[in-house]
């Protein structure tokens, strides 16, 4: 346990950059050698997850405190059941392509017509409402983990019990003395002022795409004549 938390950092290099490696072997042997099995892609899955998982437990029973690394590993796992599937499945369609032009085969129709079927989904999700909807929908998830989080911070390292209006009031005027307010561990409340900030952030982000959807640039094509 404690080589593993003196060495944390490379281990979750490690597990990040194993998981990439063996997805890449795992789609090489299945357009390459058709060895088709979903199961072992879930596995992999499940093993990274669990890996950093891990890491962290280890490093909070180490340290007995909240660190920038167990932040560091809660931020690569909310990617990792966000965005990551999207990013598995971009990679997936290329390893698909890539691998049937080193072979010199092609596509069947009804494969490709799948493939560009998903990817002018995915291009229409970047513009208008749609991209509004999904920037209001991962506010809506930061939001539920900041609640969810902060509730847990209060209960695990206490916090004076005031009224609402009251410990809202006392949190602005102690912003620059984290030690002293509103939970009891200086870290902790450095942490939690600077996820305010990112959640701010994406708040506006939220609503300006809410207020101005994003358009599509139009190429213009001068004709001459």
């Amino acid at each position: 346990m404690e080589w593993i938390a003196e060495n944390r950092w490379w281990l979750l290099i490690g597990v990040e950059v194993s998981f990439w490696i063996l997805l890449l072997v795992f789609l090489v042997l299945r357009y390459g050698f058709q060895v088709r099995s979903s199961g072992i892609f879930l596995w992999l899955l499940g093993l990274n997850l669990l890996g950093f998982l891990t890491l962290g437990i280890i490093d909070y029973q180490a340290t007995g405190q909240i660190s920038t690394f167990q932040i560091v590993v809660i931020v690569v796992l909310i990617y990792s059941v966000t965005y990551g599937p999207k990013d598995k499945k971009r990679l997936d369609r290329f390893m698909r392509r890539k691998i049937a032009q080193w072979k010199k085969e092609s596509l069947s129709p009804e494969e490709e017509a799948r493939m560009r079927e998903e990817e002018a989904e995915e291009e229409k999700k970047k513009y208008g409402r749609p991209y509004a909807r999904s920037q209001r929908r991962g506010f809506y998830i930061h939001l539920i983990l900041f609640v969810a989080a902060h509730l847990y911070f209060a209960f695990q390292f206490g916090v004076e019990s005031k009224g609402v209006t009251e410990w809202v009031k006392t949190w602005m005027n102690t912003w620059n003395t984290p030690k002293e307010f509103p939970f009891q561990m200086e870290e902790v409340n450095r942490i939690s002022r600077l996820w305010v900030i990112v959640l701010l952030i994406d708040a506006v982000n939220a609503a300006y795409y809410t207020l101005f959807p994003r358009q599509r640039k139009e190429t213009k094509s001068s004709s001459s004549g």
